[in-house]
């Protein structure tokens, strides 16, 4: 039938199986090389133990019968193999690979570091700053720097066209020293101060019989120039002079560094103690000048012996001055401003000329003016004298009492007031004048008509 298989009915064509050989006896030698005994191998030492191989040799006879090797006893085998090989270097391996990482980490931020300082270095390099090149100080390019910068000092400087140094040995605890050598005092060592408030600081008494001179002062205030240092009230009192022969005399009186009277004594003094002298001192006019103390008066205050009887008068202070714009006449250059006169000018006075011994100039913001019938005008501090004419007699009276009943001398004669004004002027200054032999000049702001004293006169 078609699509059906033939069912064979019998061994008829089909390939006979070959049988195996017969397997001689075990232990009969057979010259088939593949049942030899010499043919049977060792079992390989993977698949068994010594103990099996020795038997297989010895004992051929026997089949041998492989047998696996027990489950524990190979687990046990491979697990101590695994812990005294395999673990540490796999802990090892581990460790390297942390230390790796780490590693990596650093060394990306030590990059990013490197990076950021690079950008750092070239900004500064860009950058200036200030440097002694060649003993100037410039501003320079940071690149182009030394590798080994010195710290500038004022010693590496040279000095400009406009500003130089100051020598250290001129400087005491950061103040300019006059007493110290790099200090120029050609102008005068003094910061100018405003002293006292009174016309006088200083009187005298002179007595010809004991031959004694006594010094009195009446307590008094110091203003000084220095805001710092302020003022610093002065108290009372007097020096006696004993030994002073008929003579006309000089003292010198200062404010030592704790700021009390002194009287200058130098070579060349008189009386006891030695601290009058015939004629001016300009070795103690020097004293009184001295950066560290305080001058009482411009230059030597006046006091006379006579030879019988007994005389008296005054002096000292500052503030006996008049405005340093106003005009006096000299002797050598006409009609100048007192600012512009200097020490050795002779001007005009009621009494002919009087020599300048002693000039300087300091700030003063207030001033009396004087203004005449003439429209001429005078100004002088309050403490000023004038000498006027009061009900007929002449007397020497600070500005601040001048009166419009008073009368001024004039160098036509006398002159009514028309006008008495206080002026204020914060940038004037006032001249501090010491004359010689007489203390008045012709002075006033239009032209030298009006008679002013720089001295209290003596009674």
């Amino acid at each position: 039938m078609p699509g059906k298989l033939k069912q064979p009915t019998s061994m008829e064509g089909l390939t006979p199986v070959p049988q195996p050989l017969p397997r001689p006896p075990l232990n009969t030698p057979s010259a088939d090389p593949e049942f030899s005994s010499i043919a049977l191998a060792p079992i390989p030492p993977v698949m068994g133990t010594p103990v099996d191989a020795s038997r297989q040799f010895y004992r051929q006879s026997v089949s041998q019968i492989r047998m696996p090797p027990l489950p524990a006893l190979s687990n046990i085998a491979q697990g101590s193999q695994i812990a005294s090989h395999v673990a540490p270097v796999a802990e090892t391996a581990n460790a390297a690979s942390t230390t790796a990482n780490n590693a990596n980490t650093t060394a990306n931020e030590a990059s990013a570091t490197a990076t950021v300082a690079a950008t750092g270095v070239t900004a500064i390099n860009a950058s200036t700053a200030v440097g002694v090149v060649s003993g100037v100080l410039k501003q320079v390019p940071i690149s182009t720097l030394d590798a080994i910068t010195l710290t500038p000092t004022l010693d590496a400087l040279t000095d400009g066209a406009t500003y130089n140094r100051v020598l250290a040995t001129a400087i005491t605890s950061g103040a300019i020293d006059s007493t110290k050598p790099g200090f120029l005092a050609e102008g005068g060592s003094t910061v100018p101060q405003i002293v006292g408030g009174t016309a006088s600081l200083f009187t005298y008494t002179a007595t010809a019989s004991t031959h004694t001179v006594v010094i009195s002062w009446a307590g008094f205030t110091v203003y000084f120039a220095n805001t710092v240092a302020g003022s610093v009230a002065i108290s009372s009192g007097s020096q006696t002079i004993t030994s002073v022969s008929t003579g006309t005399y000089y003292f010198y009186a200062y404010l030592n560094a704790s700021n009390v009277v002194q009287f200058v004594a130098v070579s060349g003094g008189s009386g006891s103690p030695a601290i009058l002298y015939a004629p001016q001192s300009p070795t103690a006019a020097q004293q009184i000048n001295l950066q560290s103390v305080t001058a009482l008066s411009n230059g030597g205050i006046q006091v006379v012996m006579p030879s019988s009887g007994g005389g008296s008068g005054g002096g000292g202070g500052s503030q006996l001055c008049a405005r340093a714009d106003q005009f006096v006449r000299t002797r050598e250059r006409g009609v100048i401003r007192l600012k512009d006169c200097k020490v050795g000018d002779e001007i005009d006075s009621r009494h002919g000329y009087t020599e300048i011994k002693n000039l300087r100039f300091v700030k003063q913001s207030t001033f009396i003016k004087f203004t005449i019938h003439r429209d001429e005008t005078l100004s002088v501090t309050p403490t000023h004298h004038l000498t006027v004419m009061r009900q007929g007699v002449e007397e020497s009276v600070d500005a601040a009492r001048v009166n419009l009943m008073d009368t001024l001398y004039h160098v036509d004669g006398y002159a009514t007031i028309r006008k008495i004004e206080i002026v204020e002027n914060p940038t004037a200054e006032k001249a501090i004048i010491h004359l010689e032999p007489t203390h008045e000049y012709w002075c006033g702001e239009i032209a030298p008509t009006i008679s002013a004293a720089n001295a209290v006169p003596i009674s």
